[in-house]
């Protein structure tokens, strides 16, 4: 795979292993949140208060996770909005996810994605749903920026507290990052907290763009450079000229061939960068051509914000055979922006 760029690899730099994109489902449990990042892109589908959730019903779940297995998905994140305030007919995260795990099968991999406010509260019981991992997503430890940038209620504290119960209880635990131009100086030590903490790897972003957010994404992200001297200096790895060629030459490639990710291993922990491609309409950066997206509501999505299909008609008349159909559908146009 990296043979295809023009530096060779160096040492401390390797790539982590991951399932294709047309292979990648990420599944949306609720669409509301107990948060409001302000660059937040709630998975393509537009924000609604909590008060007005959407929750997806587990038979409906359960046969989107069947249609999407059966069409030959094999890595499964649960999402929101905020997966871990779901409830619904006597189910919550937990017994969710035992669901999906269940449904999915042991051939298919399935994971969640929280912001970690509730994670304390369900620590103990998730080792045992079946999930392979969680990720939690913490921007900064600064109470003042949480404030004015992610939530007026919950704490860092609250979310560091969830790591630690989470990686205590043998969860494993990933961490991602969101960097912001106010966030900068902070990062080596949230990063440091994160590993202290449990995660075993933490993964920088950018800020995507978002058309919730009140702020082009241009405002709001760093340049590139700058978050790869971020990334070297929080994984204790020395940036050589030969790593940051290789990393710079990377990150910057637009190769069907080429992984998703570069890991830089360090010796405060390791960090991982993402490729990030020009694929919307509008020309600017965003990821969502790395998985098939399934609302809450039932609209699937190719990538983010593309035009939705609606695949509650064949669930609510278990039309397996449609819904498989739609969704190979949208992993060919994934497939296709390749």
């Amino acid at each position: 795979m990296a043979r295809t760029l023009p530096v060779q690899r160096a040492s401390g730099l390797s790539h982590p292993e991951g399932v294709d994109p047309p292979d990648r489902l990420r599944l949306s449990v609720t669409d509301a949140c107990n948060f409001a990042c302000s660059f937040c892109h709630n998975e393509g589908s537009f924000q609604t208060q909590i008060s007005s959730r959407n929750q997806l019903h587990p038979e409906d779940m359960a046969f989107y996770i069947r249609a999407s297995v059966t069409a030959g998905v094999r890595a499964i994140k649960l999402t929101g909005g905020e997966p871990l305030i779901y409830q619904r007919d006597g189910m919550d995260i937990v017994a969710l996810s035992e669901l999906a795990c269940e449904t999915a099968g042991a051939e298919v991999s399935v994971s969640l994605t929280t912001n970690g406010q509730l994670l304390k509260r369900f620590a103990e019981r998730l080792p045992d749903t079946g999930l392979s991992h969680v990720t939690v997503s913490v921007h900064t430890l600064n109470l003042e920026t949480f404030r004015a940038d992610i939530s007026n209620s919950g704490s860092p504290r609250q979310q560091m507290a969830g790591i630690r119960a989470a990686a205590a209880a043998g969860m494993h635990v990933k961490a991602n990052v969101v960097v912001m131009p106010d966030t900068v100086s902070e990062v080596n030590g949230l990063c440091a907290e994160l590993f202290r903490a449990g995660a075993r790897e933490v993964r920088l972003y950018p800020v995507l763009w978002s058309p919730f957010a009140e702020k082009a994404a241009s405002e709001l992200s760093l340049a590139g450079d700058d978050l790869l001297s971020l990334a070297f200096r929080a994984s204790g790895l020395p940036m050589t000229k030969d790593r940051r060629d290789y990393v710079s030459a990377f990150l910057a490639a637009d190769s069907p061939h080429l992984p998703r990710s570069v890991r830089l291993s360090g010796r405060v922990g390791p960090i991982v960068m993402d490729r990030i491609r020009k694929r919307n309409a509008g020309g600017s950066d965003d990821e969502g051509d790395y998985a098939v997206r399934i609302s809450a509501q039932g609209a699937l999505h190719a990538r983010l914000f593309s035009p939705p299909v609606d695949l509650s008609v064949a669930a609510s008349s278990g039309d397996l055979r449609l819904a498989v159909r739609a969704i190979n559908f949208a992993r060919s146009e994934i497939s296709g922006l390749d």
